[in-house]
């Protein structure tokens, strides 16, 4: 096989305004194992639920991506 897929683990800064990163630093390359752990989902989804409580995702998904009502 050519190729491999990798997962690469990375430290540097990205412009949030344009997406251009740089300074970027190799910290790490590991192959990549896709892997579904629900339990680990499970977990993650019921640490946040209380920071999301009170948060319309409709309007919240609309601010991020910039729409504006009409």
């Amino acid at each position: 096989m050519l190729y491999q897929p990798k997962e690469l683990y990375v430290s540097g800064k990205q412009n949030l305004e344009t997406g251009e990163m740089k300074d970027l630093i190799l910290l790490e390359i590991r192959d990549f194992e896709p892997t579904y752990d629900e339990a680990a989902l499970n977990r993650i989804i019921e640490e946040v639920s209380p920071i999301w409580e009170g948060v319309s995702l409709d309007e919240w998904l609309k601010e991020i991506r910039g729409e504006e009502d009409e």
